[in-house]
């Protein structure tokens, strides 16, 4: 059985929280946080998917989950940003 990757749907998550702020419709991200039930350093580690390069984010928004089976972790695609931000 074929499904979207946790990371895939994390990563679109965070796209769509970072529009929503950007349109208004969120005061920030310490609002986000309080009204999805996240503390503000875990919303702001999903937030940080969203300045990957644009060639990695689309590989993995195709992402998929086989049998269960997830290719990557948010854990470890957190550790790739990382590395980024200190480039």
């Amino acid at each position: 059985m074929h499904r979207f990757a946790r990371v895939a749907i994390t990563l679109a998550f965070a796209h769509k929280i970072r529009q929503a702020i950007l349109r208004g419709e969120i005061q920030d991200q310490a609002d986000a946080a309080r009204k999805l039930g996240l503390t503000r350093a875990h919303l702001s580690q999903i937030l940080d998917l969203t300045n990957l390069a644009p060639d990695l984010q689309e590989e993995i928004l195709f992402l998929e989950a086989i049998d269960g089976h997830e290719p990557l972790s948010e854990r470890a695609l957190r550790g790739v940003v990382r590395v980024t931000a200190l480039a």
